[in-house]
Formats: C-alpha cells, sequence, structure tokens
C-alpha cells in the first residue's frame, strides 16, 4: 500500500510536471506543444509567472485549435538613398547612407585604407569607412552657440556668469582629477563636451531649454561651476568607463565642496536639460583615424595630442568641429618634424579644405605659445593651465612639453642662444625680466603667418 501511494504521488508530480512544461510551449502557439496536450489528456495547470492578460490570450489561442505565430517579422525594406548636411555648408555632401551592395566607391586617387585593415584588425568589420563619415556628420548635428560662453557684463559680481577664465580654471582641475582617477581620453572629452553642452543650454539666451530644467530661473555661475563640472565627469565616466569612479572619490578630490546628494540632484538636471543625449564623436577619434591614414609614428602622434587636450582651455576652439581640430594638431605636429602629411588621403577621409584649416592652425599655435609661456614663467602664480603641460611632460608621454624643439623652453640670457639669435627675433619672448623664453622658430612662424603651410 504505501508502495503504490508513493508511486501514485510520483505519477501525480511528474504528471504536473510535464503539464507545466506543455503549457510552457503551448504559450509560444508550437504545434508540436498541442500534439502532446491532446495525447497526455490532462487537465491545465496555471503559471503564476505568466500575466493574465498574456495567458489570456494565448490560452484563447490554443484553444481555438489553430496555429498561431505571435510575433509577426516584417520583411527587410531597402531605405532610400539620403544625403545629410547642414544648410551653411553648400560643399559636396558630407554623408550618405548606403545599403551593402551600394557601398561608396572611393575615388581613384586616394587610396583605400580600410580594405585590408578591417579584414586583419576589427574583426572582419568592413564599415569602418561608413563609421567614421558618420562620425563627421554627427559632429555637425549639435554645435555650440556663437554665444558660448555667454556672459553680458551689465551683471553683477554675485550673479556673473560662467566666463573663459572660470571655465578654465574648472577644466584644469578637472583634467588633473582625471589623471588621478585614471580615465581615458574619451571620458575626458565627452566630460568637457557635456560641461559646455549645459553651460550653453543654461546661459545662452538663444538655447534656454524652457521645461526640461528642473528649475527654470538656474544658471551656472561661479558658485555652483564646480558641481556642474564634477557632475559632467561624472556621466562622461558612466558612459565611457568600464569601471567609473564612486561619488565618494569626487567629493573627496573636491574638498568637500559638494556632497552626494548634491552630485545626483545636479546630474539629473544636466540629463534632463540635455534630453538624455549625451553621446558625441570625440576629438581623439578622429587623430587616432588620421595618425593611421598617414600612417604617423609616436612622438608625433604624441605632440597632437598635446596640442589637441591643450585647445580644451579655449573657448573659441570648443566652437570648432572636433575633426578640424584634430587635423590641425596633427598637421603642425608634421610641421615640427619637417613633414607634411597633407595630401589627397587626408583631404578625402577628413572632408576638410586647406582654406578651413589654415585660420585653426594659427589659433592653435598661439594657445599652444601662451600656455606654454605662462607655465615656464614661474613667477605667474595665477596659472590655471598647468595640468596638460605636467602631464605631457612626463616620460610615458616622451617628455614632449619640455623638449626645446617643439613649442619652447626658458633660458637665463643670450649665451644660451645660437649664434645666428639674438634676443631681439620674434621668437624670443621677454616675458617678466627674469624670464625670457625661446619659441620654436617654426611653430613661432605658423602662428604668426600660415600662407605658406601647405
Amino acid at each position: 500500500m504505501h508502495g503504490d501511494g508513493a508511486n501514485n504521488n510520483s505519477n501525480n508530480q511528474n504528471t504536473i510536471h510535464q503539464n507545466r512544461h506543455i503549457l510552457s510551449r503551448d504559450v509560444y502557439g508550437t504545434e508540436m506543444a498541442q500534439r502532446a496536450r491532446q495525447q497526455a489528456k490532462v487537465g491545465r495547470v496555471p503559471l503564476q509567472s505568466l500575466s493574465s492578460k498574456n495567458g489570456e490570450n494565448a490560452q484563447a489561442k490554443i484553444t481555438a485549435g489553430k496555429s498561431t505565430i505571435l510575433t509577426e517579422i516584417s520583411q527587410p525594406t531597402k531605405p532610400i538613398l539620403t544625403t545629410k548636411h547642414t544648410s551653411d555648408q553648400p560643399k559636396t555632401p558630407l554623408i550618405t547612407f548606403y545599403e551593402d551592395c551600394d557601398l561608396q566607391v572611393v575615388p581613384k586617387n586616394v587610396d583605400d585604407i580600410d580594405e585590408n585593415w578591417s579584414l586583419q584588425h576589427a574583426n572582419g568589420m568592413d564599415t569602418v569607412k561608413e563609421n567614421y563619415f558618420y562620425l563627421l556628420y554627427q559632429e555637425q548635428v549639435k554645435p555650440l552657440s556663437s554665444q558660448f560662453p555667454y556672459n553680458p557684463a551689465n551683471l553683477s559680481e554675485g550673479t556673473r556668469l560662467v566666463d573663459a577664465k572660470m571655465r578654465m580654471t574648472l577644466l584644469d582641475w578637472a583634467m588633473t582629477c582625471c589623471e588621478k582617477l585614471q580615465l581615458n581620453a574619451l571620458t575626458m572629452y565627452q566630460g568637457v563636451w557635456i560641461l559646455d553642452r549645459f553651460i550653453d543650454e543654461c546661459n545662452s539666451p538663444k538655447l534656454r531649454t524652457d521645461g526640461r530644467l528642473i528649475d527654470s530661473d538656474f544658471r551656472v555661475n561661479k558658485a555652483n561651476l564646480q558641481l556642474v563640472g564634477i557632475c559632467s565627469f561624472v556621466i562622461a565616466s558612466k558612459y565611457e568607463e568600464l569601471e567609473y569612479p564612486m561619488l565618494d572619490d569626487w567629493v573627496f578630490l573636491s574638498a568637500d565642496s559638494c556632497s552626494k546628494k548634491d552630485i545626483m540632484g545636479m546630474e539629473l538636471n544636466i540629463l534632463k536639460a540635455l534630453d538624455f543625449d549625451v553621446s558625441t564623436p570625440s576629438p581623439i577619434q578622429f587623430l587616432r583615424r588620421f595618425g593611421h591614414i598617414v600612417n604617423v609614428d609616436q612622438e608625433v602622434y604624441t605632440i597632437a595630442k598635446f596640442f589637441l587636450e591643450t585647445t580644451i582651455y579655449c573657448c573659441e576652439l570648443s566652437k570648432v568641429k572636433f575633426s578640424e581640430k584634430a587635423l590641425a594638431c596633427l598637421l603642425i605636429a608634421g610641421k615640427l618634424r619637417e613633414k607634411n602629411f597633407w595630401n589627397s588621403d587626408l583631404q578625402y577621409y577628413s572632408q576638410s579644405r586647406k582654406e578651413e584649416l589654415l585660420g585653426v592652425i594659427a589659433s592653435i599655435s598661439k594657445l599652444v605659445i601662451k600656455i606654454t609661456c605662462d607655465v615656464l614663467n614661474k613667477q605667474n602664480k595665477k596659472c590655471k593651465t598647468i595640468s596638460v603641460f605636467k602631464k605631457y611632460s612626463k616620460d610615458s608621454n616622451f617628455g614632449v612639453a619640455n623638449k626645446p624643439d617643439v613649442v619652447g623652453f626658458k633660458i637665463r640670457g643670450r649665451t644660451d642662444l645660437p649664434r645666428n639669435e639674438t634676443t631681439a627675433d620674434d621668437h624670443i619672448k621677454q616675458i617678466a625680466p627674469n624670464c625670457i623664453i625661446r619659441i620654436n622658430p617654426v611653430l613661432n612662424h605658423i602662428s604668426n603667418n600660415t600662407n605658406n603651410f601647405f
């Protein structure tokens, strides 16, 4: 008796298990499950994990005895050939979307640099070219306004908005934090972009984000600038880093000037103001691309990175397209090593023209010279642009910031100059009575005259 009861219980449990298994297949409407249920001829056992609506719909379809497909897969349609460009650029189309059978044909005078590289180093991905052309288009979608940074002079000292000097001071501190936290370059550039976008959205009258900010009267000023900067890099680190820093790390680096609650509140404010759109191409992506095109060596590439990170300090250069800044830095670094990188390949893959680059090249050269002079003038205690110079003075970056043939170096007097140079030359800068700096003549010439650059 006991043995028969145990067998009956075991059979009942097996039957229930089979019924549950059958029902789980019934929900998806498979013909095999229907045949199995008819053969078993047992009652249904309800599944608690199924929602009532889905369960009723599935049961109705099964009891009707019809084999239905719950998910319909639409046939792929070939997209219409469309070209995207901005209205202020009437030149040739910048980016076009194609089907695989209609991929863009490279001109005859341009080498297809991705033909062999994609198969060997990109796991066979054959859309490298199209991806980078899309990045060239995407960098033009969300530019900064011409008013950035908006800071009218009629505001009082207490309500004064963020200006170029405040921004420079904050970013110098933020880049030091990025180095201490070992954040990658993509995180740093994206954090700067989020910061600039938020300042532009909040302060510029043309871009006021009515209805998206938690506080419609919010402005970025000196009192909340550090908190906004921290939150910008927190968002960027969550987007780019595999293991992003904890909020306690940012609170510690800020010397407890803000709390975790403040950071989380401002982070939500930034995301709402930017409509949760924090994705953008990075200048370092374009620099890597262009460096691969011209097969640049590591030292020249590091010099270009040094110049590119220095441009972060300048508000006017933040309005320039990322690809143009990256290309200009690479061309300047090549000139300092007597290399001319400009060719038809670089012109095609960057979608740039010489005339567009001359002004950017001159601005970057002047900025690098000015910041280097400020750093080398140790008597200037108000210098707030030292973090990038320190970073590229290390041996891991070939010490390019300290090399005399890159930007310049400090001299004691006429005895430190070459025989054919005097202190009256244009590239000899008298910064202070006891501070004379010799600027690289090639870089100094580029900053003053770019007519013969190409």
